[in-house]
């Protein structure tokens, strides 16, 4: 039988790859090109992405510690929807976005369902009791 803590677990982990996937930027410009659709030519813009890469690696960590650990989940929520919920306003807020952050807004917007999802199930369960 799959439990509320199974499908919680589960949910951490769907946020926790989503997040996962721009350590790909780190590697180099030509990768964040592909995944962004921009030209990395500035050296200060290639800095700040492939930091931002490894800055997403340390966010999925905390989902990847919630999915297995119910002591992580409180701050895996809180982190994920800072997260999620701060790029979707920023891209409300812009117009002419390209086709490959409208695809970043498509997985954060999974994401977030999995996170809302996530929560509902821990706010009914027995174990935040």
């Amino acid at each position: 039988m799959i439990t509320y803590n199974s499908l919680i677990s589960i949910s951490f982990f769907v946020v926790g790859i989503i997040h996962t996937l721009p350590i790909l930027g780190a590697s180099s410009n030509q990768t964040l090109e592909k995944l962004y659709g921009l030209p990395i030519e500035d050296a200060n813009l290639s800095l700040l992405l492939r930091h931002r890469a490894i800055l997403f690696a340390c966010v999925s960590l905390v989902f990847y510690y919630a999915a297995f650990d119910s002591r992580y989940r409180v701050i895996g929520f809180w982190i994920g929807y800072m997260s999620i919920l701060s790029f979707i306003l920023f891209y409300y807020q812009n117009k002419d976005l390209n086709a490959n952050l409208k695809r970043v807004f498509l997985m954060d917007t999974i994401a977030l369902v999995f996170l809302i999802l996530g929560t509902f199930l821990y706010l009914f369960s027995s174990e935040r009791n």
